[in-house]
């Protein structure tokens, strides 16, 4: 048991600086893995519906556009590729 103890306490000293949860509440940072969680949880439904198959480039392909459209950047993204001179 005591072996145990030294080294939980331990972990904790060595990360006191990660774990002022109050200060980083105020500051206005999301505590928890809940709202990652969430997000992966409703990737994964688009992704595997019935029927549908993916492979990885393609899976890749579709995220990097959602994530460009939840974050309210994808206009720009596109402005950038639509206007881009031809190869």
């Amino acid at each position: 048991l005591a072996p145990a103890l030294t080294r939980e306490a331990g972990y904790f000293q060595h990360n006191e600086s990660r774990m002022n949860y109050l200060q980083m509440r105020n500051e206005g940072w999301l505590l928890g893995s809940g709202t990652v969680e969430s997000g992966g949880k409703q990737i994964k439904a688009r992704l595997a519906g019935p029927g549908m198959t993916w492979s990885r480039k393609g899976a890749e392909r579709l995220l990097l556009l959602r994530t460009q459209i939840m974050s309210h950047r994808f206009q720009r993204a596109w402005d950038s590729v639509y206007q881009a001179p031809p190869n």
